[in-house]
């Protein structure tokens, strides 16, 4: 599985994005669904010139789905760029997996402080780097699928950086026991601000790397190794 999206739809700025409209000009894989205020933005781009603004006032959450596209998997890898302005001004989930019961089981999770928390189904651990702001940040994270040996690994860097800021290894988590929906950008609470999403990558190989790398590090044989994806 491989599903990428770079919301390089050439749609105009402040366009609802849709389901229907997420792949437009080869943009990548379509959404499965969207929720609340998502819209294609020309301000900030981590690369070409469209991002998703996700506006989430009293009213509104705001994020997209990879459920079908998905299917029913043990791992998944994820990349998502990140751009805010400001800490949201209450506790926000980045990135949220659910299983085949549709409980939501492990997820990235932002705090009104700037702290970044690698949460699973009954227990979260938190980065002591903030959120650097006003600039792209690269989520990076794998998901083991286990209630009992579960792995919840998150990476951040700098733009297209390869140096870590920072990372977080957790083992033998609840992670749940498959995975069958992906969402980003789903705060579940109103009122967290505005902030821009840009260049996703999901898959079950390996760590997407910076957008363009065209490199995936994996185990095999317990060791890591680095293949090709053709994008």
């Amino acid at each position: 599985m491989l599903l990428t999206n770079s919301f390089e739809t050439g749609l105009s700025d402040e366009t609802a994005i849709t389901a229907a409209n997420s792949d437009d000009n080869g943009a990548g894989n379509a959404f499965d669904a969207i929720g609340g205020e998502c819209l294609f933005d020309t301000l900030r781009a981590a690369h070409g010139s469209l991002s998703m603004k996700c506006v989430v006032d009293a009213i509104e959450v705001a994020n997209i789905d990879w459920s079908t596209s998905i299917g029913t998997i043990s791992e998944l890898y994820v990349r998502a760029y990140l751009y805010m302005t400001a800490f949201p001004t209450s506790t926000m989930r980045l990135i949220r997996t659910k299983n085949s019961s549709a409980v939501d089981v492990s997820y990235v999770q932002i705090g009104n402080d700037g702290t970044i928390y690698n949460v699973d189904a009954t227990s979260f651990n938190s980065m002591t780097t903030l959120l650097p702001i006003n600039e792209w940040v690269r989520f990076e994270w794998r998901l083991l699928a286990s209630v009992t040996v579960g792995i919840n690994h998150l990476k951040i860097f700098h733009h297209d950086s390869l140096t870590l800021i920072e990372e977080q290894i957790r083992t033998t988590v609840n992670t749940g026991v498959d995975v069958d929906v992906l969402a980003i950008g789903n705060p579940t609470t109103s009122n967290v601000g505005t902030f821009w999403i840009d260049d996703l990558e999901a898959n079950d190989i390996g760590w997407p790397g910076p957008l363009g790398s065209g490199v995936a590090e994996y185990t095999y044989g317990g060791r890591i190794k680095r293949g090709m994806f053709v994008r």
